[in-house]
């Protein structure tokens, strides 16, 4: 049995302002998870690795990228996600060199990977998992959110999301999204596999 990619799975009556807007909400809020997380990060000795996205060791350690934000090195935030439709990638273009302009110090770099086989993105994430070479923030489809965070791959996002943010959001959402009490993740979209009308 052929898998449905992604793309084609999406809700089709989602109109193009709303999805566009979640889009745009969820990078925001992606980027002041990072300003958050890089703000109380200070507690790796020089040398050790820091969770990169959950429990992986990154290449560069905190200490490290606080050094380079010392002596006016910019940080940078990785983000993967899957390629997307054209409309979707151009957003991400335009959003991704308007925040690299206005904020210098931290810069923004994705990686849009080819999701053609259905299988080569979740086979990159389940490489770097076991190299160690995570990005910042990774796009995973939601039923994945409860092994990534058994796994230690993603960190609680807790204290960026109140109560009343999670309003915003379908309750399912926020209930797949959740692992042992914990938010690890917003979901900017919802689709289904099928849907049958009488």
């Amino acid at each position: 049995m052929e898998r449905v990619p992604q793309m084609q799975r999406r809700s089709i009556w989602v109109l193009k302002e709303e999805f566009m807007k979640k889009r745009a909400i969820s990078l925001l809020l992606s980027a002041a998870l990072l300003l958050s997380l890089s703000a109380c990060g200070g507690g790796a000795k020089t040398g050790e690795g820091s969770s990169a996205s959950g429990g992986e060791k990154s290449g560069e350690s905190t200490a490290a990228k606080e050094e380079n934000a010392k002596n006016g090195a910019a940080a940078t935030v990785t983000i993967w996600s899957p390629t997307d439709l054209a409309v979707i990638e151009q957003w991400w273009t335009e959003h991704i060199d308007q925040w690299n302009k206005e904020h210098p110090d931290i810069q923004v770099k994705r990686e849009a990977i080819d999701r053609s086989d259905s299988y080569a993105y979740e086979n990159k994430i389940t490489t770097a998992m076991t190299s160690g070479d995570l990005p910042d923030i990774l796009f995973v489809d939601g039923p994945t959110i409860s092994y990534y965070a058994e796994n230690q791959t993603i960190i609680p996002i807790d204290d960026v999301w109140t109560e009343e943010d999670k309003k915003d959001f379908v309750a399912s959402t926020v209930q797949q999204d959740s692992y042992n009490g914990h938010m690890y993740a917003m979901g900017p979209t919802e689709s289904s596999v099928a849907l049958y009308y009488n």
